[in-house]
């Protein structure tokens, strides 16, 4: 599906953001919408506000939105969109910034900004999904009305955290029959 955007005085033709897009790609999807909740001590919130922009997440958000405006942008002002170009020239971080919020504006229907989740609320869903065969997405949001991003967001978060709990209680219950055979 192709939209329309306007940043500034540009006029951008953009296609939604699909799962399907990122399929050549080693890495999948070069970002998520999703975070865990932590607790960090005062000693790691002074480093985090220390840190330089030399950072080597800044090469990393720089990749990342060089992957998206590749994926998703057509052209700009009628002419054939260059990324390289446009990276090497555009330095207004805001302007960009705007430009991938549009862009991701029109690819996410219900998660529309980063969630800070909770691990214990996604098993919940993960068990839900499992119990009532439905897709976890499915579970969440019943009445649909979700994008392929949200619902491949969404489904591989849990099923990644999913497969880790059982995981780790299967080693629980292993660890738990090699003391019982010790005895």
């Amino acid at each position: 599906m192709i939209f329309d955007i306007k940043v500034g005085t540009d006029k951008y033709k953009v296609q939604k953001l699909e799962p399907a897009l990122f399929l050549s790609d080693t890495d999948g999807i070069p970002f998520n919408i999703f975070q865990f909740k932590t607790d960090k001590t005062m000693y790691e919130k002074l480093l985090e506000d220390t840190k330089s922009d030399t950072n080597p997440k800044n090469d990393v958000l720089y990749n990342n939105f060089k992957i998206i405006l590749e994926r998703s942008i057509i052209s700009v002002n009628n002419e054939a969109f260059d990324c390289h170009k446009f990276l090497n020239t555009q330095t207004d971080l805001d302007y960009v910034q705007d430009l991938i919020n549009k862009i991701l504006d029109v690819s996410l229907i219900k998660f529309k900004e980063v969630i800070n989740l909770n691990k214990n609320q996604i098993l919940v869903w993960d068990n839900m999904a499992k119990r009532y065969s439905k897709t976890p997405i499915e579970c969440l949001f019943p009445e649909g009305g979700y994008s392929n991003l949200d619902a491949y967001f969404f489904n591989l978060l849990i099923l990644i955290e999913g497969n880790k709990e059982d995981a780790r209680l299967k080693k629980m219950e292993l660890n738990n029959l090699k003391k019982g055979s010790k005895r």
